[in-house]
């Protein structure tokens, strides 16, 4: 595998393909250019397929093949549909826009869509009652109808604002989306990786967590102490 074929789903389907198969400049691919060498592309993509399938057992490359599988099978399904070669190529070019941001950081991710902006919210319809539904060990409900906001902007192109009661709810959304080939960066990137909080930060939460349980602690066993001292008074 060459060099820079690693993080696949970093790129566009048409740079990827470009450096992938080392095409020329006269026959790369780009979005609404006529493919006149298709069939040659959907051959050379086929073989590298096969390729990357048997380098699967070298556990050194296996997560790096299964990304430029993914990809692979991706690209090859625009190829073969024109309707969802013309979503894509407008997704990176029209750029119809989904904001998607939640209650509890300022931070705001903007995402593209790959089907119709109508599909998007009925995904995120169907994901609000799966988190709507959810209950904590006292079988209260975790968030309410109010936590989930979808708003739609005037177009064209046509826009949206999708609202999480969560950050960790509007990334697992957003990685669902790019799962489903339905969303991908402004850039063309599917890599749901990257819209995981930094090292550093998670660790930060992970640790005031634990301080937060911690603390808890000292005043049960401060409280446990307190009466045993007051049994022992009254002996």
């Amino acid at each position: 595998m060459t060099k820079n074929m690693n993080k696949p789903l970093d790129r566009d389907h048409y740079t990827y393909v470009n450096q992938l198969l080392d095409l020329t400049a006269d026959k790369q691919l780009a979005a609404k250019k006529i493919i006149a060498n298709k069939e040659a592309v959907v051959t050379a993509l086929q073989a590298e397929q096969k390729r990357l399938e048997e380098s699967l057992n070298d556990q050194l490359e296996k997560q790096t093949a299964q990304d430029n599988l993914l990809k692979i099978s991706r690209v090859l399904e625009i190829l073969a549909n024109d309707e969802k070669r013309k979503n894509y190529d407008d997704a990176l070019t029209l750029k119809p826009t989904i904001s998607v941001q939640s209650k509890d950081e300022k931070q705001v991710t903007t995402c593209v869509a790959l089907v119709s902006v109508k599909e998007i919210e009925n995904e995120f319809n169907d994901f609000a009652k799966e988190l709507l539904a959810k209950k904590n060990e006292q079988g209260q409900a975790l968030y309410a109808e109010g936590d989930f906001k979808c708003e739609h902007l005037p177009g064209p192109p046509q826009s949206m604002i999708l609202t999480f009661p969560t950050a960790e709810a509007a990334r697992e959304f957003i990685g669902k989306m790019y799962n489903k080939n339905m969303m991908m960066q402004p850039n063309g990137s599917q890599n749901a990786e990257s819209i995981k909080p930094p090292p550093e930060q998670r660790k930060y939460k992970s640790e005031l967590s634990s301080l937060k349980s911690s603390a808890i602690e000292p005043d049960a066993n401060l409280e446990q102490q307190n009466d045993a001292d007051q049994t022992q008074r009254f002996k």
